[in-house]
């Protein structure tokens, strides 16, 4: 039984590594508020540069306005946020959608 449970605890640590990283908590509620308000993420991944960050990409329609954005963070929270819009969107309805996009962070509230 304790080969049965030492096998099964190396094949879960293994597991975790082979899966990639995880959300952390402290960036996980301003993800969710993103999602929740309309925006489709992928990540973690590891960010292009040697910062130790990880990084979110999302995209989705806030206000009629089609918004990419990439969020990094680590444990210690939301560290930077590159977003963008198309450039024939009228300026009101940018703004109105870089808004909606602060106004869904937890972090930002």
């Amino acid at each position: 039984m304790r080969r049965v449970l030492v096998s099964f605890s190396v094949l879960v640590m293994a597991g975790c590594s082979i899966l990639g990283p995880t959300t952390p908590g402290a960036v996980a509620p301003s993800l969710d508020g993103w999602q929740h308000a309309g925006l489709s993420c992928d990540g973690p991944h590891d960010d292009s540069v040697p910062s130790g960050l990880l990084q979110w990409r999302c995209e989705g329609t806030l206000g009629g306005i089609r918004i990419t954005a990439n969020l990094d963070g680590d444990d210690k929270g939301v560290f930077q946020i590159l977003a963008q819009v198309s450039p024939s969107a009228d300026r009101a309805s940018a703004v109105a959608a870089f808004a909606g996009l602060v106004d869904a962070m937890t972090a930002m509230s």
